[in-house]
Formats: C-alpha cells, structure tokens, sequence
C-alpha cells in the first residue's frame, strides 16, 4: 500500500516482514511496486545469512494492495 507522502528518496512503498518467534521487524522502503520481489530476496538472503538457517515457511497478509 503506498505511503501517504514520498520520502526525501521518493520511495513510495515500504516492505514489512515480522518475525512471528523473535517479534523482530524488518522494513524496506522501496519506488515502485514491482520492486517488492527483490525486496523479499533481499531480506530472504539477510535472514538465512544472519540466522544461518533457511526460511521454510512464509504468511503473506493478503489485505494489503
């Protein structure tokens, strides 16, 4: 869903990811809404490098747009 204001970056849309076991928060800000694909890779290959573990289940929140 885009932000009601771009920021100083003009980046309107953000990617949010919450970590249901640590309740640990990671957000991107991202341009356009095509863009959130790569986010989702981005935050994937931090997670599994961080946590030396790989993702093996994913909830997606199906109201946003």
């Amino acid at each position: 869903m885009p932000q009601p204001t771009k920021s100083a970056a003009g980046k309107e849309y953000e990617y949010i990811v919450v970590d249901e076991y640590s309740r640990t928060v990671y957000t991107r800000p991202f341009r356009l809404k095509p863009n959130a694909p790569e986010a989702f890779k981005v935050f994937k290959a931090t997670a599994e490098n961080e946590y030396r573990r790989r993702l093996h289940e994913i909830m997606m929140d199906k109201r946003a747009s």
